[in-house]
């Protein structure tokens, strides 16, 4: 990732990996969170939170034997919700997740192990919030609505 100095007139490369792969990673969306943190969305490492101040990485990617993982390492949106300090991520065919960032403890809606969208969409590429606090989804088979309190 590259960062625009507009004082400098250059770009600074912030590293996100030190893996033998880095070079590979695919972003797809960002957000800021709180003071300080960039939430990145990969094509297929998870979530990354870059603290801009301390450099600091934290990857965060789906374990088969953990629940409290993302359901799918393929991240299409991202929305920072600062009222309840939560991380919404729609995902490639594992549905929609969201981490609550006070405890790190993740939850999955709509998560299905078939391949048929039994409880909601699977694929999320796109999540919004309006002044009313809806959740409107976009996802491969139109807008959905979501009510995260049900």
């Amino acid at each position: 990732m590259n960062k625009f100095n507009a004082l400098q007139n250059n770009f600074q490369r912030i590293p996100l990996d030190n893996s033998d792969n880095a070079s590979s990673l695919y972003l797809r969306d960002l957000v800021e969170g709180n003071e300080d943190e960039l939430w990145i969305a990969t094509r297929d490492n998870g979530v990354i939170k870059l603290n801009e101040r301390s450099q600091q990485v934290t990857s965060y990617k789906n374990s088969a034997t953990n629940n409290n993982t993302l359901s799918s390492n393929v991240i299409q949106s991202l929305l920072f919700d600062e009222n309840n300090q939560k991380l919404w991520i729609g995902t490639w065919g594992g549905g929609l997740n969201s981490l609550d960032i006070t405890n790190n403890k993740f939850k999955r809606f709509y998560q299905d192990s078939g391949a048929q969208q039994k409880n909601g969409p699977q694929t999320i590429v796109s999540i919004m919030k309006n002044q009313q606090s809806t959740f409107w989804l976009g996802t491969l088979n139109g807008v959905a609505y979501f009510d995260f309190s049900t």
